[in-house]
């Protein structure tokens, strides 16, 4: 085995550096995986908590948990059952899932409906969850279609609110045009230098998410998107991407929905791109069983599985072996880098 370069050795974190993701034992981490609900917030065909062996099954590493963070919405845990069960609700399920080293990808999926009900969430997220390095924070899903100073500047207050509690958890930040980062009505693609560069610029752990529903030049595989993201030193993963089971969509075209998942699947690993599938325990048919199950259901996790929950299935079975990270934990620019 080759020796580690000086700052490499192991502490227990996870670190972003440049392009690559290295996990606590020192190997270059992919994440793997897909969106799944909890109690009251997309769970209309089942909830992830009490799964979190079946996700082992299925060799996932990294679940984005897809929350309602605020009181806005009706159907919200907040808004029904108080804040406090908000937090036990996050608690109880981050508490399974990263006890079996389980990444768990925090998302607010409705940050724009209350600015002070969402700084408050995330203040409390970095104070709970600073010493837990499992616990990822995707602040905002899908923030901003084009307006490149506002995607920016919201970035860059979670970013610093998040830091300011002692947090230096891998933080991670959607791209514009819902995900898609396609450049549309004059988005510009994270890769521009005053974009994704300038916010991780002095900052430690920053991860961009992707959502590859098929808008990036249509094919991602025979284009040089990921590239060009990876030249200006950013390390990515796609947050979502998925086809449904019944040709309709809720994203764009089912053929661009196609197309994407297509290049996620032929392409993200090679290019050192994780994944994570929209969604397992969704109504929306964006399924990875035949019959649109939870993940775990319908004859148990590898049976009856959609042709796309084929492909997943496939990804990880038999489970690729991570290479050692051999290069200086200290250009994450983290404070606790050894």
């Amino acid at each position: 085995m080759v020796p580690p370069a000086s700052g490499a050795q192991r502490n227990g974190r996870f670190y972003v550096v440049g392009t690559d993701i290295v996990a606590p034992d020192g190997t270059q981490f992919l994440p793997l995986g897909a969106n799944v609900g909890t109690t009251l917030n997309f769970d209309w065909r089942g909830t992830g908590n009490g799964h979190s062996s079946d996700a082992l099954a299925w060799g996932w590493n990294t679940v984005r948990l897809t929350i309602y963070c605020t009181s806005t919405a009706d159907f919200s845990i907040w808004h029904r059952d108080g804040y406090d069960a908000l937090l036990a609700t996050v608690d109880n399920f981050i508490t399974e899932y990263t006890s079996k080293h389980i990444v768990v990808m925090v998302e607010c999926h409705d940050w724009f409906a209350n600015q002070a009900d969402t700084d408050r969430f995330w203040t409390d997220m970095a104070t709970r969850y600073r010493a837990n390095p499992y616990v990822w924070f995707n602040a905002m899903n899908e923030p901003e279609w084009n307006d490149n100073a506002q995607w920016l500047n919201l970035q860059q207050h979670y970013l610093g609110l998040i830091r300011a509690q002692g947090a230096e958890n891998v933080f991670v930040a959607d791209v514009m045009n819902s995900g898609n980062d396609a450049g549309w009505d004059g988005a510009l693609p994270v890769y521009d230098p005053s974009m994704g560069p300038t916010l991780r610029t002095g900052q430690c752990n920053v991860l961009f998410s992707m959502h590859d529903y098929g808008g990036v030049d249509n094919t991602i595989g025979s284009s040089n998107y990921w590239d060009r993201v990876h030249a200006a030193n950013l390390a990515m993963v796609v947050g979502e991407f998925g086809e449904t089971i019944d040709g309709t969509s809720n994203a764009g075209s089912y053929q661009l929905n196609v197309n994407g998942a297509n290049d996620v699947f032929s392409a993200a690993a090679s290019k050192g791109i994780g994944m994570l599938w929209w969604h397992a325990t969704h109504g929306d048919n964006y399924s990875l069983k035949n019959n649109g199950d939870a993940f775990y259901a319908d004859g148990g996790d590898s049976a009856n599985l959609s042709p796309a929950g084929a492909r997943l299935w496939a990804a990880a079975h038999p489970a690729p072996t991570p290479p050692k990270f051999t290069g200086d934990l200290r250009a994450s620019g983290c404070a606790s880098a050894p």
